[in-house]
């Protein structure tokens, strides 16, 4: 919601917070991200995977392997092939694992759940 400004004679609508806008993220690989709307691909040259379950399934398997921060091992990792660029899948995911030259390849599409879109 904006804040509205009051002039003494009309109220007008101010200046909207920055999360009523979409928004692009690049999470870090094999670390745990807020689920996006969708998921949007650059130039891919090898196999992503991504991460479908909760934090808290996250955490225990990083517990296992004395780090929960960070989730590796293809055996977590649901893998969608390698995307063409442009590419915009709607899936909700967690995290996600790619090769090293990959990395930042791979955007979080927030979406602002307001009827104006995007900037």
């Amino acid at each position: 919601m904006s804040d509205y400004i009051a002039d003494g004679k009309n109220q007008t609508a101010g200046a909207l917070p920055d999360n009523a806008y979409d928004r692009t993220a690049t999470p870090q690989t094999c670390s745990f991200a807020k689920s996006p709307n969708s998921v949007l691909f650059g130039e891919v040259a090898a196999e992503v995977g991504f991460f479908f379950g909760s934090s808290a399934s996250f955490a225990s398997i990083g517990a296992e392997a004395d780090d929960t921060t960070r989730v590796t091992g293809s055996s977590f990792f649901t893998v969608v092939g390698t995307p063409a660029a442009g590419t915009t899948l709607n899936i909700h995911p967690t995290a996600y694992s790619c090769s090293k030259a990959d990395k930042g390849k791979v955007f979080f599409v927030y979406n602002s759940g307001l009827s104006t879109g995007g900037r």
